[in-house]
C-alpha cells in the first residue's frame, strides 16, 4: 500500500490570508452589482405618520441614487413587531431594508418576548433624523410655561392629566420623564392614537400631552393651544420661540429617532453603500429643509455611532419603564 504523506502546515496565517482575499472578492463583486433589482424599505407603520414621510422622502431621493426603484412597503401591526420580523427573517442581501422608528427603542423595555433582538439580528445603517415633540397646553390650563406646569402639579398631586397616543407610546415615555425628573406625580391617560388624545386635549378634557410638532403646531398656530416647550436638547427653526424642556429641567432630553437598519449579515460593502448614497441623501439642503419644516433635524454619521445612539435610546427608555412601573395592559 502506498502511502501519501501530507505536507506539514507551518501556522495558520497562509490559509488565514487566502479566506481575507476570498471574502474581500466576494465582497467587491456584491458592491459592483448592487443593487440589479428594486430595494423594498419596509415601513412598520401605516402611511401617514412620521416614520412613513421620512421613508418616502428617503426613497425618492435614493432611488435616484441608486438606479434602482426603493418600494416602500407599509408592513403596521404589534407595535412595529410585524414588519420588523419580516426584515429580520429576510435575506441578507441589501434588498430588504428597515425603516426604524422610536418603538424599535422603545420596545425591548415593554415586550420582555420580543421576537428579535435589535442589535444582534440587524446591522445599523444611518440615523436619519431625530425630531423633537411639543409640550401642548389648553386654554383652560394656566401654565404658561414649563415651570409653572411643575408648580401646579406640586400644589395639586395626582389631579392634573396628561394624554398620549396609548401605553408605551414615545410621547407617554416623554411624559413619564418629565414627572421623574420634574419630582412631580401626574396621572397619565392614554388613547388609542394621538389624533384622539389632541381632540380631548383640545376640548378640555386632559390638561396637556406631548405630541409630534407636524400635529400640534396648526392648533399653536390658531389660538387653541399653547406651546410651553419642545423636547429635545435645541429649540427648532419650526417653533423658534418655544423653549426646550432642557432650560427649565437641565438633561431633558426625550427625542424620537428614525434611522436605516438592514438584516445582521448583510455584506460589509452594501452597508457602506446605503450609508454613502444616504449620507448625502441627508446632509443635502434640499432634505434637511422638509425635515426641518416639521420640526426634526439631520443626523447622519456612520453605522457605528447610529448603533451606539441605538443602545444608549434603548437602555434609557428601559429605565424610563422600570421606573415609572408601566405595564401593557
Amino acid at each position: 500500500m502506498i502511502k501519501f504523506r501530507l505536507p506539514r502546515l507551518h501556522g495558520l496565517r497562509p490559509a488565514r490570508c487566502l479566506a481575507a482575499l476570498a471574502f474581500a472578492a466576494l465582497g467587491t463583486a456584491a458592491l459592483a452589482a448592487y443593487p440589479d433589482r428594486p430595494i423594498r424599505l419596509v415601513v412598520p407603520f401605516p402611511p401617514g405618520g412620521p416614520n412613513d414621510i421620512i421613508a418616502r422622502l428617503l426613497s425618492e431621493k435614493l432611488t435616484g441614487a441608486l438606479g434602482k426603484p426603493v418600494v416602500i412597503d407599509n408592513v403596521p401591526g404589534g407595535s412595529t413587531i410585524i414588519g420588523t420580523r419580516q426584515v429580520a427573517e429576510a435575506p441578507a442581501d441589501g434588498y430588504t431594508v428597515l425603516m426604524v422608528s422610536p418603538s424599535h427603542v422603545i420596545n425591548p423595555g415593554l415586550r420582555p418576548d420580543m421576537p428579535y433582538d435589535l442589535l444582534r439580528d440587524f446591522a445599523p445603517v444611518i440615523e436619519v433624523a431625530v425630531s423633537p415633540n411639543v409640550l401642548a397646553v389648553n386654554s383652560a390650563t394656566p401654565a404658561k410655561n414649563v415651570a409653572e406646569l411643575i408648580a401646579l402639579a406640586k400644589a395639586h398631586p395626582g389631579e392634573i392629566n396628561y394624554g398620549s397616543g396609548g401605553t408605551g407610546t414615545a410621547t407617554h415615555l416623554a411624559g413619564e420623564l418629565l414627572c421623574s425628573m420634574a419630582g412631580v406625580k401626574m396621572n397619565h391617560i392614554p388613547y388609542k392614537g394621538d389624533a384622539q388624545a389632541t381632540v380631548d386635549l383640545l376640548g378640555n378634557q386632559i390638561s396637556w400631552k406631548f405630541g409630534t410638532i407636524l400635529s400640534i403646531k396648526q392648533h399653536v398656530d390658531a389660538g387653541r393651544l399653547r406651546a410651553l416647550a419642545v423636547s429635545g436638547p435645541r429649540r427648532v427653526p419650526a417653533m423658534p420661540n418655544v423653549p426646550t424642556v432642557a432650560e427649565t429641567i437641565p438633561g431633558f432630553d426625550a427625542t424620537s429617532l428614525y434611522g436605516v437598519m438592514v438584516p445582521i449579515r448583510t455584506p460589509a460593502p452594501i452597508v457602506e453603500r446605503l450609508n454613502k448614497e444616504i449620507g448625502k441623501i441627508v446632509a443635502s439642503e434640499s432634505f434637511r429643509k422638509i425635515l426641518s419644516e416639521d420640526g426634526a433635524e439631520v443626523v447622519g454619521g456612520t453605522p457605528q455611532q447610529f448603533g451606539q445612539n441605538l443602545a444608549q435610546a434603548i437602555d434609557k427608555w428601559k429605565t424610563v419603564i422600570r421606573n415609572a412601573g408601566i405595564k401593557l395592559q
